[in-house]
């Protein structure tokens, strides 16, 4: 992994492991599950043989958007009850989201060697799919956050 990769792998998994503390602390349902899937993710990422700036950029993805909503989003620190449900489902669908991204990076963990060269261009495109999923799911955190929606 080149050493951009990997610093951002480690400040990544610093980062979440702060706010993995601080989501358990906080009233909205599904963002301390979000939190943990996202580290979860980024050591996951840790152990990837192939394509591994592709796995470390889908892994900073994830740790944005965590860290916006745990540090940002004033609807974060809102009791359940007052939030409106459309953010509590956005919560529930980051973490779905966060969850099948594990589940596809496991997976590609415990394929042998020559399966891994064969499917790493599909993978990249997985990825990169992943990556838009996740880059709009901030987006639409961001512009509520801000009032815009």
């Amino acid at each position: 992994m080149s050493t951009s990769a990997e610093a951002a792998l480690d400040v990544s998994d610093f980062v979440l492991s702060i706010l993995s503390n601080a989501a358990q602390h906080t009233p909205v349902p599904c963002l301390a599950i979000a939190a943990g899937l996202a580290l979860g993710l980024v050591n996951l990422i840790q152990s990837v043989k192939d394509n591994k700036e592709a796995y470390s950029q889908l892994g900073k993805d994830a740790s944005e958007i965590v860290s916006f909503i745990i540090c940002h989003d004033p609807r974060a620190r809102q009791d359940a009850a007052s939030l409106p449900p459309v953010y509590l489902k956005q919560t529930e669908d980051l973490s779905r989201t966060l969850a099948e991204i594990c589940k596809f990076v496991e997976e590609k963990l415990s394929r042998n060697r020559a399966d891994r060269l064969i499917q790493g261009r599909s993978d990249i495109a997985t990825i990169q799919e992943y990556r838009e999923r996740l880059k709009h799911s901030l987006e639409v955190f961001i512009d509520a956050a801000h009032g815009h929606k």
